[in-house]
């Protein structure tokens, strides 16, 4: 996992926790300070081809962690 896969899902995680929602495209980019939403796009595709999130098709807060996913978010949060 990549440096800005594991900012991305520490975010949607720790987003979900704070606002009950999860965050969209442009929050995450604005926040991480990533300069594009492709960028965040290609970021969370990876993540989800790599099992720790999944997408909810036509919503713009689209990211939900599997349980895989939290529990790593857990171990690197550490």
């Amino acid at each position: 996992m990549t440096r800005n896969e594991s900012h991305v899902l520490l975010y949607i995680r720790n987003h979900t926790q704070n606002q009950g929602i999860p965050p969209t495209y442009q929050e995450m980019a604005h926040s991480l300070n990533i300069k594009s939403r492709s960028n965040i796009h290609r970021i969370v595709t990876s993540l989800v081809n790599q099992g720790f999130i999944t997408k909810k098709i036509g919503s713009v807060r689209a990211c939900f962690l599997t349980a895989s996913g939290n529990e790593y978010a857990q171990q690197i949060q550490k």
